[in-house]
Parts: structure tokens; sequence; C-alpha cells
């Protein structure tokens, strides 16, 4: 077999293998179900009833406005087939996510094929793919993963750009715009990457001024809406910037502000930040015991990036060096670093460790010329990551929904409370709910009908003994703690369980009950 098929054959086995290991219990693995991930499909199940218009009737708005903040509309424009052809489903907006976030991986791998000239360029898939901070994010409907994927392709066409041909210029301001209007908060990446391009690649760009130019241009107006919303809603971006907790809109003297920045910026280049787990880690999106990127990858980025400065004179080194020290910009701006705001370091990041296993490869091969021992080499590598992201991937899925048994802080129960809601809505007229997560109307609106979340109330069910509220024909979902305070008040001559759903470990997330005043 040649080297060149054998590489293709290995190629499509770990795209296969990447989207098996997404779709396995995709819905059951993260455990919770945000408004994050519920609101794309609520938005696009708007736009399917309204003609693809928005409120203000506009046709596939790029910028969409939702519950007291603004999301940005192509994340929500990804997820109408699978609304339109499947309806409102956990899978289907996760899937959409798998789909674009492979897409990353395919970017990555020609970053490597045809930059680097790496012939084992599916290792970039395998990495990228499994690197938990991506595994996780791309098994979400968030928007992170889908920014990301957008993000490599934006630099493989400035690569090509800068490298093959001028005319991909207008790709790569394209995949840069992709990315931006999937997910304005980690524009930061992009926007001072540009920056620094502008400055290093000067002379070349006006080597091909004509080009440039236009590039220019066409930026210019693909960007405009953007540029024009933000205008019209500086307070509406400022508000949402405080909720988000970010340092920019934080009330404190600017040299502390400054200085939090900074120490946020260098934490990102600390090797225990992003290969040993931290337990402050937000829960939510790291996994249990591992870092952002697999410790054992730890030495081949420290050869990848010494090549990498060794080769400065490269425009790709100068290209890749660039986004690594841009990318984790997004999080120096956050009071908490967060997987969420470092993704974007995903991509430089595997392109450094592909180069420090080139170093390897290429090292061996002046010890080593038998070329037979070439393939053996490319399937030890495949076997050994195979191996190491099945690992991660039966992790996940067996044993991550008991990694964090707060089940609470986790926001657990979306899933599996709002199906017995809505049985229960048939059977009584209204239906109370412990507000167990972020924006719930929004994640109600995802299962139920519009007339069904009108009846129901979330609230915190401790209210009962606060003031006497209306009990009859009244159901209650309850989580366990507020549970148990309405269980040792003495304020109801009947506290009747009809059900109990349970948490991933056995114990009670939601009580189903009835109850009735003395």
């Amino acid at each position: 077999m040649k080297s060149a098929t054998l590489h293709k054959i290995l190629f499509v086995s770990t795209l296969l293998f990447y989207l098996f290991t997404r779709i396995v219990k995709i819905e059951d693995f993260p455990i919770y179900f945000f408004c994050d991930e519920a609101i794309v499909g609520t938005k696009a199940e708007e736009l399917l009833e309204n003609n693809f218009k928005d409120r203000q009737n506009n046709f596939l708005p790029m910028t969409i406005k939702s519950t007291g903040y603004h999301m940005l509309g192509l994340n929500v424009h990804l997820n109408i087939p699978g609304v339109l052809f499947f309806g409102k489903k956990i899978w289907s907006i996760r899937f959409t996510t798998v789909l674009v976030a492979l897409l990353g991986c395919v970017y990555t791998a020609l970053i490597a094929k045809n930059i680097f000239r790496i012939k084992f360029y599916w290792l970039a898939v395998f990495f990228l793919g499994f690197s938990p901070i991506y595994f996780f994010l791309s098994r979400t409907g968030f928007p992170n993963a889908i920014f990301t994927a957008f993000y490599a392709g934006f630099i493989y066409y400035y690569l090509q750009y800068r490298i093959k041909n001028s005319s991909y210029l207008y790709l790569s301001i394209f995949f840069a715009a992709l990315a931006i209007y999937t997910f304005n908060i980690i524009w930061l990446p992009i926007v001072s990457m540009i920056i620094g391009l502008i400055i290093v690649d000067l002379p070349y760009h006006f080597r091909n001024a004509k080009t440039a130019l236009f590039g220019c241009i066409f930026a210019v107006i693909i960007f405009l809406p953007l540029i024009k919303f933000n205008v019209d809603n500086i307070q509406l971006n400022t508000e949402y910037l405080r909720s988000r907790d970010s340092l920019i809109t934080k009330e404190i003297p600017p040299q502390e502000k400054f200085d939090y920045i900074v120490r946020n910026y260098l934490n990102f280049f600390v090797p225990k930040f992003l290969f040993y787990y931290y337990p402050t880690y937000v829960p939510f999106f790291p996994f249990k015991d591992y870092g952002f990127y697999p410790l054992w990858a730890f030495p081949l980025y420290l050869i990848g990036l010494f090549i990498l400065l060794l080769k400065l004179n490269r425009p790709y080194s100068r290209i890749i060096l660039i986004s690594l020290l841009t990318s984790p910009l997004p999080s120096a701006v956050m009071t908490e670093p967060q997987a969420t705001r470092i993704i974007p370091s995903a991509v430089p990041l595997t392109c450094v460790f592909l180069l420090g296993v080139k170093a390897i490869y290429d090292f061996r091969y002046k010890i080593i010329r038998w070329k037979s021992f070439n393939k053996l080499f490319y399937l030890i590598i495949f076997i050994s990551v195979f191996i190491y992201s099945y690992k991660i991937t039966k992790q996940s899925v067996t044993e991550g929904p008991l990694w964090y048994q707060d089940y609470k802080m986790m926001q657990y129960g979306a899933k599996q409370l709002f199906p017995e809601v809505n049985k229960s809505l048939d059977e009584y007229q209204h239906v109370d709910i412990s507000s167990f997560t972020f924006d719930t109307i929004t994640v109600a609106s995802f299962f139920l009908t519009k007339e069904k979340v009108s009846r129901v109330t979330f609230r915190d069910t401790r209210d009962y003994l606060r003031q006497k509220l209306t009990t009859d024909n009244t159901v209650i979902f309850s989580i366990p703690d507020e549970f148990e305070d309405l269980v040792k008040s003495q304020y109801f001559s009947k506290i009747e369980i009809k059900k109990i759903i349970p948490a991933p470990n056995g114990s009670p997330a939601f009580y189903k009950i009835e109850l009735k005043y003395r």
C-alpha cells in the first residue's frame, strides 16, 4: 500500500471515529442542558415560524436579541435544518456543533498537510478533537467549538494567502467573519491577530496591494452589520459584559484592572494551568482530573515551540506564534478564566504539537532509514492516540455524570424534568418548579409549548413557607434542599410525593409533590 493511500485511510478513519465519539450518548454528557444551548433551538424555531425573519422583520438576521443580552445569529442559522427536520431536540442542537466542530479538525489537518508538509496530518484530528477542552465543548450546543472551527479556517486560508496564492485572503476574511458572527464575546483573538498580521506581513501586503485593498473593502462590507449593531447597542453590550463579570466593565482602579488582565494573560502560559487539573476550575466544563490539554503532550509542545521560534523567518512560524500569543486574550479580560474563553488556543497549540511530533519523526529518520519502519511508526502513533481517545470517551460517558455530584450547582435535570412537567400540565392547571438553572424560561420554552410555558412558574419553592400560595390544581417540582425545608415546616397538612426524579448517582434530583395547607 502506498504511503499516501495509508494516510488517507487513517485520515478518514479518524474523522469517522471523531463522529462516533461525539454521537455516543450525546444527550447524557454533558449532564446539563443550559439556556445557552436551548436558546439557539428556540430562536431557530422562531425564524422558521416567521419565514426566516426576526421580530424587526430582518431576513436571516446576523444579530439576534435575546433575554437581557444579544447573541449573534450564525449559530441559530446553523441549527435551522435540525429544528426543521427533527424539531427541538437536545441531540439535534448538539449534533450541529459536532458537525461544524469537525471542520476545525479538518482545517487543522490541512495546515499540517499543506503548510507543514506533515505526512501523518491525520494526527491533527486526533489531537485537536480529543483534547479535553475541545472534546467537551464540541459535545454541547455552545458556540465556542463552532467559533474555533471557523477560526481554524481563518488561519488556514491566511497561511495559504501568505505562502501559496494571494487570492486566499478573501476566504480568510470570510472565515474570520463566520467566527465572529458565531460568538462575538471571544472576538479578541481574531481582531488582535489581524492587527498583528497586518504589521508583520506589511511588505507582503504592499507587494499584493490590489488584493489587500479589495480585501479591506470586503472586510468593511462583511463586518458593517456587526459594527452598526454594536454602535447601536453600546449599553446592551456593557450590561452583558458586566453580567459576565468582565474586567473591562469591573469598577476597580485602572492599575488594578491592568494588573489583573496581565496576570490572567500570563497565567495561560503556565503549564500547570493548561496541562493539570485545577481544583478551581469551573466544573461545568473541564474533565475531572484532566487539564485542558493532555499532560503527555507537554514535552512535544516544548519541542514544537522551540522549532517555531527557531524558524521565525518562515511565514507560517510567525502566523502560528501570533495566534498563540493572541488566543488567551478573551480569558485575560474576564475575572475567571474558563474553557469557553481559552478554546481558540486549541488551534495554535495543536499546530505547535504537530511540529514537535514532526521534529521527533525527522530525527528518527536520520537514525533509521528503513522505509518499512515508516508505516510501523504511523500505525504505532495511530493506535496510541486511538487508545487515549477511546479512554477519554469511555470515561466521559460512563464516569462523567458522577464526577461532580453537587447536581444543584451543575444545574442538572432539564432533560429528565421537562418531559414529566409536560405530562403534568395535561393533568394540572399549574406547575411550580424550583429555579434550578440559568434563564429558566428559555430552557422551558425549548421543551414546552408557549401555552404550557404560560402555566409554569419558576421560584424558590420555599415561597410556600413565606406566603400562602394557591395549591389547588397545582403540582410542584422541588429540588432536595428546598423540599427538606418544606417537610420540616409545620405549615402543611399534606405533602404527597407523586414522583422522585433521580440524579445520576441515584439520589433525588427533583421531588414531584402536592401540598395542602393546614
